[in-house]
């Protein structure tokens, strides 16, 4: 109730509004841009470029199959997460490849056996 008669006395002239002043931001994040927008046809191109089928861009996306299809369509539009994955499928393919595989044992180790399960009962 406090804001509301704050915000009225404001509108009749009775008080002034806050002063609000404006600084210019300095520091290491300032130079960091949002992602760029990825219409229906540059997502689906980004995808081919990669030469992946949608079933595994889906993976690659860390997201549900409907998903791709609305973004392929211009049903949707990919969240800000999702505009930073494929800002780095389309610049960097092969990092988004590269971290999504299995880890690869390296070449002077040799893959550990899974166990073997057992039913019981």
């Amino acid at each position: 109730m406090k804001r509301l008669a704050k915000y009225l006395a404001i509108e009749r002239g009775e008080k002034q509004p806050m002063r609000v002043i404006y600084r210019e931001l300095t520091g290491p994040d300032t130079d960091l841009i949002g992602p760029p927008f990825y219409s229906a046809r540059r997502i689906r191109e980004i995808r081919e470029k990669m030469g992946v089928s949608e079933a595994r861009f889906v993976k690659l996306m860390n997201c549900k199959a409907s998903t791709v299809k609305a973004w392929e369509q211009d049903v949707r539009e990919p969240n800000a997460a999702s505009l930073r994955l494929l800002q780095i499928a389309e610049q960097q393919p092969e990092v988004l490849l590269a971290v999504s595989r299995w880890p690869q044992p390296e070449e002077s180790e040799t893959p550990a056996e899974e166990p073997k399960l057992r039913r019981v009962g």
